[in-house]
């Protein structure tokens, strides 16, 4: 997964006319809080996130806006987890939005 991110960023490094451009742009990556296993939830989406999770996600949420950075998009897989920590994070940024990209399910990632 870190080649694939790796040669993802260089791609976009590398690009005609990337290097142009004088928009900054700033890219942060986040892992899901903490889930608990629930055999419940939907086998491809799993659980949601813990008590811990929902912590864990608003204590990232707090330090991202004390960054002083400024987010119009969260990125955030299908994933149960993913969606429930995205929603807490783009609570401390007004204006921003949660865009869902089923490539960054770990499923989709693990596959060769």
């Amino acid at each position: 997964m870190r080649a694939a991110l790796a040669a993802t960023l260089l791609c976009l490094l590398s690009c005609p006319g990337f290097a142009a451009e004088t928009a900054v742009r700033t890219i942060t990556l986040v892992r899901h809080g903490h889930y608990a296993a629930d055999p419940q939830a939907d086998a491809k989406l799993g659980p949601g996130l813990s008590v811990l999770g929902v912590a864990q996600a608003r204590i990232a949420a707090a330090r991202l806006r004390a960054e002083s950075a400024s987010y119009d998009t969260i990125y955030a897989s299908p994933l149960t987890r993913a969606q429930d920590t995205a929603r807490l994070i783009v609570e401390a940024f007004p204006g921003a939005h949660i865009e869902d990209l089923a490539q960054l399910d770990d499923l989709a990632l693990a596959a060769p």
